[in-house]
């Protein structure tokens, strides 16, 4: 068997099998985690989207519930049904009975019955006061579960500058295909 001389390695050539293993198994951790938050983000995406076995998420837009969670975070909401007990303490998101189409997330601080109707008595936890209405139990859309602090600001970054995103992704790819096809090959080609 002949040896091989060191100088006329390649740079590919000299990597040890170690070198190649660590890079190999960098690469394979890199795509897992990758496909790990495409996964995170389809489940968030599918139930906005109405599939009822997921979750849904809202972004926060005003620190009345601080310290519980911040304007900007991601909150994850169970979606409500009317066989969900409610309890004094629970967090759920709800329509807004005073104003249209504005969602809230506040605190439950008190339920009411009336006229054979269950209402919810809310309250932001940095709130003073508890809110001024009482709150329908049909207006209730989710119970809080869990939040992702400032995952709100980019989601709302990304919705609201995709294409912008798109066409820098396009130039990072553009500069990579550039480097990797076109310079090195004709670096190869002047050292030879």
């Amino acid at each position: 068997m002949q040896a091989l001389d060191p100088s006329k390695l390649g740079p590919r050539q000299k990597l040890s099998n170690r070198h190649r293993r660590w890079r190999k198994l960098g690469t394979w951790s890199l795509v897992g985690v990758f496909l790990m938050i495409f996964a995170f983000f389809l489940v968030l995406d599918l139930g906005d989207m109405g599939v009822k076995s997921f979750p849904i998420t809202y972004i926060v837009r005003s620190g009345s519930m601080a310290p519980a969670f911040n304007t900007g975070s991601l909150i994850v909401d169970t979606r409500f049904t009317s066989q969900m007990p409610l309890k004094p303490g629970e967090i759920v998101t709800f329509a807004n009975p005073v104003q249209q189409g504005v969602l809230l997330t506040h605190q439950i601080v008190g339920i009411v019955h009336k006229n054979h109707k269950v209402f919810i008595k809310t309250k932001g936890e940095a709130n003073k006061y508890p809110d001024a209405f009482l709150t329908p139990e049909s207006n209730i859309v989710g119970v809080y579960h869990f939040a992702i602090p400032l995952l709100g600001y980019v989601i709302v970054f990304i919705k609201t500058r995709w294409l912008w995103l798109a066409e820098m992704v396009a130039g990072f790819v553009a500069i990579y295909v550039v480097l990797t096809k076109v310079i090195r090959p004709a670096r190869k080609e002047i050292k030879s």
